[in-house]
């Protein structure tokens, strides 16, 4: 089988972070500029106990982010997002790049 999605949105970004994989997913939208979830969320699945199919939600990130990175902060049991767009801007005939980074703590 394919790689799972999540309520219809695919992971923007995969990484390992202890014991679990964590997939952070884009937010859902129609058309690129209407937001349907505002959230970006986060599934997972324990390696140690967990088949391929026993992903659950982890949590969730309060932005709109598209096409972004993850990486993982070991140290602080933590992940970074970075880079990404925003929705589509009609003024600008644009996906503005985010300039931002959020850090999920696990």
């Amino acid at each position: 089988s394919g790689f799972p999605t999540f309520n219809g949105a695919h992971p923007s970004s995969l990484i390992k972070l202890g014991d679990e994989l964590l997939a952070f997913t884009a937010v859902r939208n129609d058309r690129c500029s209407q937001d349907s979830d505002p959230s970006s969320i986060v599934h997972a699945i324990d390696l140690k106990e967990g088949a391929w199919y026993d992903w659950y939600m982890h949590g969730d990130i309060p932005e709109s982010r598209f096409y972004f990175s993850t990486v993982a902060l070991p140290e602080r049991n933590a992940a970074l997002t970075f880079g990404g767009t925003t929705f589509y801007e009609n003024n600008c005939d644009c996906m503005k790049t985010l300039q931002t980074v959020s850090a999920y703590y696990t």
